[in-house]
């Protein structure tokens, strides 16, 4: 069954009155269908702090054509603390941008894990 993803909704209402938090929701997302590929493919995920361990691992789990997914997992993270923790707000547009991000990696899951 394929997951249900639904970004035109946060492309819209939330992504531009709320950006913060929907490219924050948009990283919870990156990091979910993450970890799902991580775990069905490989049996392990990150648990810590390193973004590069989260990325190795990403990679690792990820067919050749779809490695390029670790670096997308990579720009997620790195929105992580701006987007939840940062005292000024982001952009409507790397909102959607973060939401599209997002979508990939959620895509991608659905693809692999049967």
């Amino acid at each position: 069954m394929p997951i249900s993803t639904k970004p035109e909704l946060a492309q819209g209402k939330l992504g531009t009155a709320w950006p913060n938090v929907a490219a924050s929701s948009a990283v919870l997302a990156g990091i979910a269908a993450s970890d799902a590929v991580c775990c069905a493919r490989s049996g392990r995920r990150s648990a810590g702090d390193s973004h590069d361990e989260a990325k190795k691992i990403l990679r690792a789990a990820l067919p050749k054509e779809r490695q390029h997914l670790a670096s997308t997992l990579g720009r997620r993270l790195d929105a992580k603390t701006p987007a939840q923790y940062g005292g000024r707000p982001i952009s409507a547009r790397k909102a959607m941008t973060a939401i599209e991000q997002a979508a990939q990696l959620v895509d991608a899951a659905d693809a692999l894990i049967v």
